[in-house]
């Protein structure tokens, strides 16, 4: 195969077959740039905190990005702490929490199963390192598993592979995903209705009725990332994860495309009265005294009646008189307090 470099503004993932953009005003770093090499144009950045949709229906969320060591970690929404074993690594270049092994999962302590939530979403950014032979690779589920319990599933052949549980086998129409390609998964439950799956935006096939089970209610449940339950290796997944969402309702596939639309890395413009000068992920910095910015902004301008000190590089009061710029009194600008043009 003939390969070519991608442009400025792309970057591709190892073995595919074309470029892609990258996010809105991002560009990539150069050859064999992949996701999270593209960095934000100047005046713009993603060093801040994650934007998240549709937030009033968010039960916990959570970004990789952010995270700040430590085997309890409080989500980004969401009181309830999720547990990172110790096992767990962490991809400072993906931004990803990577679970290489059947006993390297993560857990968030909520309640999801059908006797809790009679409809709920689950959102993944996710990367495939690796299918085990004869797993089902289960990315995301509810526990404990009452049977059937809620689950996205990437190698489940009795599913179609890249699917949601149902409560029985069907085929979402999917087929598997991808090694090593980041991915958008989002599965949605009614109980006793439909559950759908979609993979980058794409709606695989509906199944209704959704008859999932669910535990007793007095059992404590959680979410648990990278398999079903621990050392469990037939249901582990040899995953990259990035981001995690879960909503208490069902989004609708205009809603699921607006969350991938909206993709891994946001670059947001820098505010009023602030600047970043070079292209990269940093944070915006605050103009100095005197002086302003519009925002999106890679630089600082004097306010309003101030000038660049060349010698300080710093904005002082513009002297109108000494440079005869001055407009006080003249013709064109009576001045109504019969003061003076200037004084020196």
């Amino acid at each position: 195969a003939n390969c070519t470099n991608c442009s400025s503004s792309q970057y591709s993932e190892e073995g595919a077959d074309s470029c892609t953009d990258c996010p809105e005003n991002s560009m990539s770093t150069g050859p064999g740039t992949v996701i999270f090499d593209c960095l934000c144009n100047a005046g713009y950045t993603n060093n801040n905190a994650t934007i998240y949709l549709f937030e009033d229906s968010i039960i916990s969320a959570f970004t990789a990005k952010e995270y700040s060591g430590g085997s309890l970690w409080r989500p980004n929404i969401g009181s309830a702490s999720i547990n990172v074993t110790a096992d767990v690594l962490f991809d400072e270049k993906e931004k990803a929490f990577h679970s290489p092994g059947p006993g390297d999962l993560m857990e968030i302590p909520i309640h999801t199963s059908p006797g809790h939530l009679d409809e709920v979403t689950f959102e993944i950014w996710l990367k495939p390192v690796s299918y085990a032979e004869a797993s089902f690779g289960w990315a995301m589920s509810q526990s404990p598993d009452a049977g059937w319990s809620r689950a996205i599933t990437l190698a489940d052949h009795r599913l179609g592979y890249t699917s949601a549980t149902v409560g029985d086998v069907w085929d979402s129409g999917l087929g598997q995903t991808n090694l090593g390609v980041w991915t958008h998964l989002v599965a949605v439950w009614e109980q006793g209705g439909t559950a759908t799956v979609y993979r980058n935006g794409v709606k695989g096939n509906s199944y209704s009725p959704a008859k999932n089970l669910a535990p007793s209610n007095n059992v404590t449940e959680t979410i648990v990332l990278g398999g079903r339950q621990d050392d469990d290796a037939l249901h582990f997944s040899n995953i990259l994860i990035h981001e995690v969402v879960v909503y208490n309702t069902t989004l609708t596939e205009g809603q699921v495309a607006q969350l991938y639309a909206k993709g891994r890395m946001t670059c947001l413009a820098c505010s009023q009265g602030a600047y970043k000068s070079t292209v990269g992920s940093h944070a915006c910095e605050t103009c100095p005294a005197l002086a302003t910015s519009p925002p999106g902004s890679a630089n600082c301008s004097c306010a309003h009646g101030y000038v660049v000190i060349e010698s300080s590089n710093t904005c002082g009061d513009a002297n109108e008189c000494q440079s005869g710029s001055h407009t006080c009194g003249g013709e064109s600008n009576p001045n109504p307090f019969k003061l003076p043009a200037c004084f020196k």
